[in-house]
């Protein structure tokens, strides 16, 4: 009895070191288990063949939350990222003018009300390859896998269209576009955000921004007026939380009047 009993113990023992050692594949599509490490997820496709993703940031006055932005950048699991500041303060001291190369010097033009937008339009003379997503510097991403998601998505995409996501947007953190915008496929003034869209490199040297209120808005108004790009909403789960600390760090709310686009029709509402 002893011995059967010896036996049926090793058999049991052995089950279970072999269900232990069973290898559970987590990693999401186009990854695999690193061989050395069960723990770790490696890129089963060619990592050259996944776009470069430019993130433009305007700062140089709150010191803070711009280093909460760059922190939750090098969070990000996604590595082929680049960003780019530009910086408007010259008294700026938390930016290394010396050592990093891509932050760009720009001057405020006070003859324009929303002279800030233009910023974005040197930005874009930076970049010449990949896709460009824009995140100012009161806002952070909150999810680690976000640009990798968004990655994927670019990679299936063309240079014209323009990817359209939900983002998280000031202290309350309310979601926009709303949920019956995304499934309407509308946008709607003072319901998008520079942080809710993303699109290829080539857009910005072709077409620019304005230094008019709602320069977001106006920016994906023009692009669908000329007929010419392909709005793309995705399913993306919030990974960027803009303008999270409110008025007093972030931007002034729009007016009240609203205006809402569709199907290259513009109406008040």
């Amino acid at each position: 009895m002893l011995v059967i009993f010896f036996i049926l113990s090793l058999i049991i023992i052995g089950v279970n070191i072999k269900f232990l050692n069973q290898e559970v594949d987590v990693c999401p599509p186009g990854y695999t288990l690193d061989d050395d490490d069960k723990s770790q997820c490696d890129l089963t496709e060619d990592f050259d063949a996944f776009p470069l993703m430019n993130i433009l940031t305007r700062t140089g006055h709150r010191e803070v939350h711009y280093k909460n932005l760059v922190k939750s950048v090098k969070s990000q699991t996604y590595e082929k990222i680049r960003h780019i500041k530009s910086c408007d303060n010259p008294s700026c001291t938390f930016l290394d003018f010396r050592m990093d190369n891509d932050i760009v010097r720009v001057k405020k033009n006070r003859k324009l009300n929303y002279f800030y937008n233009l910023y974005l339009n040197n930005l874009g003379k930076k970049v010449n390859e990949g896709w460009i997503m824009i995140l100012d510097d009161d806002s952070k991403l909150v999810s680690p896998t976000f640009i990798e998601k968004l990655a994927a998505e670019c990679k299936q995409s063309t240079p014209k269209d323009i990817l359209l996501y939900q983002t998280f947007i000031r202290p309350a953190k309310t979601i926009i576009p709303p949920d019956e915008h995304m499934n309407q496929k509308v946008i709607r003034r003072r319901f998008i955000d520079m942080s809710c869209f993303c699109f290829h490199y080539s857009v910005l040297k072709k077409e620019k921004f304005e230094a008019t209120k709602a320069g977001d808005y106006n920016f994906l108004k023009m692009l669908l007026e000329k007929g010419k790009y392909n709005f793309k909403w995705l399913t993306l789960e919030p990974g960027i939380w803009a303008n999270y600390d409110g008025e007093k760090f972030g931007r002034v709310e729009g007016s009240a009047t609203n205006r809402i686009f569709n199907h290259h029709k513009v109406r008040r509402v």
